[in-house]
């Protein structure tokens, strides 16, 4: 029995090229470390939350790390940008 996914799936070269050229892209690109925050103010019992251009719906507020920063102060200046 076949699955839906084999209607897709391809054989010989076209395959084996596409699956090298997965495999190439995956070794190859940046890996990016991101940071995120929870803030909870207990006072009004809310979450601060933020609303991107780029991503559809409400996110925790946060961004990516740069070279030689640490995890805490990636937070913290992405906090004060927010």
């Amino acid at each position: 029995m076949t699955s839906p996914e084999d209607a897709f799936r391809q054989t010989g070269w076209p395959g084996l090229r596409a699956r090298l050229f997965h495999l190439y892209f995956v070794l190859r690109r940046p890996m990016t470390l991101g940071v995120r925050g929870l803030i909870h103010d207990t006072a009004s019992r809310s979450v601060f939350l933020i609303r991107h251009t780029y991503v559809p719906g409400w996110q925790l507020p946060g961004g990516g790390v740069e070279v030689g920063e640490t995890m805490n102060e990636a937070l913290a200046r992405e906090l004060a940008e927010e």
